[in-house]
């Protein structure tokens, strides 16, 4: 398909160069390979935190990236924490998402290690979310759910931190979201950060409630 802008030509050039698939690509960049295809399209514009990872994965500074783009991006100024109780909340969250980045920790063993594969494999489901049937979303749904229960059960926990907007210099794009599925052995600081964010929300709950 032919490109529609220098950005988009220059990334699959790049891409071509180094004989990856975009599939490859979007490994590479802890992305989706919807974004990355989108990207190369030239149907979607990439945010900051994206043309990071993809100019990580190809090899070459971001900044001969930014300057290929008429209004280059500068990173969003509002960042949310959200807890995973359940599988549902997961896909939901990454579903609603225009690109991901994945930040797991290294687990101690292998049951471990395949549980947590398992949860970043919640990506490759938000990306065909949309052509998926109410009961394969169900299902997908309960099967993370297992997962993060079994995960909690060692002392994991599941969270996505969403970066919300992208500033250009023609003004922000508030509908962009930027996820990264954070995988984590639980420690003190983690705890008191979420903890932190549900006080933060406690008085906006309340009044909405009154």
């Amino acid at each position: 398909m032919k490109t529609t802008s220098p950005l988009a030509t220059k990334i699959r050039q790049l891409r071509e160069a180094k004989g990856l698939t975009q599939s490859a690509l979007a490994r590479a960049a802890c992305l989706s390979e919807r974004t990355i295809r989108r990207i190369e399209q030239g149907t979607e514009t990439p945010s900051f935190f994206t043309l990071q990872a993809v100019a990580g994965a190809l090899g070459v500074d971001k900044e001969a990236l930014l300057r290929l783009t008429k209004n280059p991006p500068r990173p969003g100024d509002k960042v949310q924490i959200v807890p995973i109780p359940d599988g549902h909340a997961l896909l939901n969250t990454l579903a609603d998402s225009h690109a991901y980045m994945l930040n797991p920790d290294n687990a101690e063993d292998e049951e471990v290690a395949a549980l947590v594969r398992e949860i970043l494999d919640a990506v490759e489901w938000a990306d065909i979310w949309d052509e998926l049937a109410p009961s394969a979303r169900y299902d997908a749904g309960r099967q993370l759910s297992e997962t993060i229960k079994r995960l909690e059960s060692h002392s994991w926990v599941v969270c996505v931190v969403r970066r919300l907007g992208v500033h250009t210099s023609t003004g922000p794009i508030p509908s962009w979201i930027t996820s990264e599925l954070c995988v984590k052995k639980l420690d003190p600081d983690l705890v008191q950060q979420v903890q932190n964010m549900l006080r933060e929300r406690e008085p906006q709950t309340a009044g909405q409630n009154a």
